[in-house]
């Protein structure tokens, strides 16, 4: 089984002068962790996530020896969020991009989701976004072929 026999349009995505407080938007009335952030022109260019959003809530935040330390004690500043909001997506994005192709392997996705910690991979073709494809996903067709007894993945 390959990527593209199950994965999904990516019906939310953004464009990287999208102000911060609309993605916000989106991600909570649909119901989601990550956006793709695209060009005009389709090709992918980011992912702006959740966690992207609550790391510049809290600008005093530095990373020690795999701990954070908060230099202002953690506390969110209305003026913070105010500038927050206004900012383009491109600003505070992801651009390491983890992303699988269409033909790839179904396991090689799996694969990358645990290595890298995702939910989700972007699914690309000539670095244009084609689609999306999650652990969801993954999961519904592991449990269909249990339920079956036809097991390869």
């Amino acid at each position: 089984m390959v990527v593209g026999d199950l994965m999904v349009d990516a019906k939310t995505t953004v464009l990287g002068s999208t102000p911060v407080r609309r993605v916000i938007e989106l991600l909570l009335c649909n119901d989601l962790d990550s956006i793709p952030v695209v060009s005009s022109q389709g090709r992918l260019e980011g992912l702006v996530t959740a966690g992207d959003v609550l790391r510049r809530c809290l600008p005093g935040q530095v990373r020690f020896l795999d701990v954070f330390v908060y230099l202002d004690g953690g506390r969110l500043r209305e003026e913070v969020l105010e500038e927050l909001g206004s900012l383009p997506t491109s600003q505070i994005m992801s651009r390491r991009i983890v992303a699988v192709g269409q033909r790839a392997p179904l396991g090689k996705a799996v694969g990358l989701m645990l290595e890298h910690g995702l939910r989700q991979l972007p699914v690309v073709e000539d670095e244009a976004l084609v689609g999306l494809v999650g652990r969801r996903e993954v999961l519904e067709v592991l449990y269909a072929r249990m339920t079956k007894g036809a097991f390869e993945v």
